[in-house]
């Protein structure tokens, strides 16, 4: 997360209101994931017998376009 807070600190400092780009940013992520949640519930449903004692991290690569919009790249397991 250190490196997403030193972007968000560069484009504060030059001028830039990262709080809509934020939100932008959390509802690409919220979206992927409800995209990708009944492939993921199947496969948990399959091979755990307990979801209580099991994790999933997620990488997200997003790319920013020139008026700052977010593009999903590719999301890693």
């Amino acid at each position: 997360m250190e490196t997403i807070s030193k972007l968000m600190e560069y484009l504060q400092k030059t001028g830039v209101d990262t709080k809509p780009l934020w939100k932008n940013l959390q509802q690409l992520v919220i979206k992927t994931m409800i995209a990708c949640e009944p492939p993921i519930t199947q496969l948990c449903e399959e091979n755990m017998n307990n979801t209580y004692n099991c994790y999933e991290l997620f990488g997200v690569d997003v790319l920013l376009d020139q008026k700052l919009k977010p593009w999903l790249l590719e999301v890693m397991d």
